[in-house]
């Protein structure tokens, strides 16, 4: 026998050898055995660390790559979904739903604006009342300028103001300080709003403590003049949205420019 027919006969005992050590050709035949037409019979693609297991050096396909990201965005709760709509909140942990629930910040600009606009209704002078009186009454309450903040993030059951919030804050207190250099009468109510979960007098006295921890902050972190502003707490008396669930656009603080209302 020759030699070109010795080896020609050695290459074909190797072929099947060859074909084995190949990791794309053994693994595809695997793959089709577990999922004979690409996908398992729920429709989803595997994810991408299973698929390499069984082809070995394979790259995914674009379906099976953005199958995997959608999965991924499902399982992460803290990153914002892409249609900008609130997260999952997981009961236990409300905070997770809280950080990226808030609404944006208004600017400074827009915070004066709001508070610079004239009452809905204008009192006549006999008509005005004290600060204690104008806090219980809503149809006074509604007629004055004011603005809803839900963008300052306090821990669930918590009124303690994060310093990583102050720079929101400092929005509020150029807006104020503002409108004090136009006119230093000018007087603010801070009011603190909650959510219905939980009992009404705990939702009260956390809305009091929060109101108040604004004020606190304004006062002795931005300078702002203590007998400008008044705080009260309704905690879920006025709630923006009717439900007895949680929802983040009733833990809010809103600010009103209650002068013209005041004797």
């Amino acid at each position: 026998m020759s030699i070109r027919t010795l080896a020609a006969a050695l290459a074909v005992v190797a072929l099947p050898t060859l074909a084995s050590a190949d990791p794309l050709a053994a693994g595809v035949p695997a793959v089709e055995k577990h999922f004979p037409d690409g996908k398992p019979a729920d429709g989803h693609l595997p994810r991408r660390s299973a698929v390499d297991k069984m082809v070995r050096g394979a790259v995914p396909s674009a379906d099976a790559q953005a199958q995997e990201d959608e999965t991924i965005e499902e399982i992460r709760p803290e990153r914002a979904p892409r249609d900008g709509r609130p997260g999952r909140t997981f009961a236990g942990d409300k905070t997770a739903g809280e950080k990226i629930a808030q609404g944006t910040m208004p600017s400074a600009q827009q915070i004066e604006r709001q508070l610079e606009a004239a009452p809905r209704k204008r009192v006549r002078p006999e008509e005005r009342v004290t600060i204690r009186e104008f806090k219980k009454r809503p149809e006074l309450r509604r007629n004055a300028p004011a603005i809803d903040i839900q963008s300052i993030n306090f821990a669930f059951g918590s009124a303690e103001i994060p310093y990583s919030q102050f720079g929101k804050i400092e929005n509020i207190a150029d807006a104020i300080e503002r409108i004090l250099r136009r006119d230093r009468r000018q007087v603010f109510l801070l009011e603190g709003h909650t959510d219905a979960v939980g009992s009404w007098g705990s939702n009260r006295r956390l809305s009091e403590a929060r109101a108040s921890s604004l004020k606190s902050v304004l006062v002795q972190e931005f300078g702002i003049p203590r007998r400008a502003l008044e705080t009260v707490g309704y905690g879920e008396e006025f709630l923006l949205v009717p439900t007895q669930d949680e929802n983040w656009r009733n833990r809010r603080v809103t600010l009103r420019r209650v002068d013209d209302f005041l004797r």
